[in-house]
């Protein structure tokens, strides 16, 4: 997948501040993240609807979901309307995953076809790294 200069320099900034604040960053894929790492499933609730009402505007509504816990290898998604929050696949998984479903229903909303991963989504996952970080942790 290609992914612009300016999007690889916003989401490397994004990657050092979630390192500056003593996360992991990308664990899962090289193994099990610790489970002083696992993130608070509450305030993962709070988190994605937080998301949702950081890029509400009058013609971005935000969905009604429900949540449930998942573990072991699943990831952090909604799919038909509810969202699994595993807190065993960490905080940043858990931020990059709810900023790509809140980008792709902002823009299905506004009838646009964009990336998954250009420099405005590489915005939003750094504004919502900026809201977990200094809100969640």
């Amino acid at each position: 997948m290609k992914v612009s200069k300016e999007a690889h320099l916003i989401y490397d900034a994004t990657n050092q501040a979630w390192k500056d604040a003593g996360q992991p960053v990308h664990l899962h894929w090289g193994g099990e993240i610790s489970p002083e790492f696992w993130f608070d499933y509450d305030g993962a609730v709070r988190f994605v609807r937080k998301a949702y009402r950081h890029v509400k505007t009058r013609r971005v509504l935000i969905p009604s979901f429900s949540y449930k816990r998942g573990s072991g290898n699943r990831h952090n998604w909604r799919r038909r309307g509810v969202w699994t929050l595993n807190p065993e696949q960490g905080a940043h998984d858990l931020v990059h995953s709810v900023s790509h479903a809140v980008w792709i229903d902002k823009n299905r909303q506004l009838g646009r076809r964009r990336p998954h991963h250009c420099a405005e989504h590489a915005i939003l996952e750094r504004q919502l790294s900026e809201i977990y970080l200094s809100e969640f942790l």
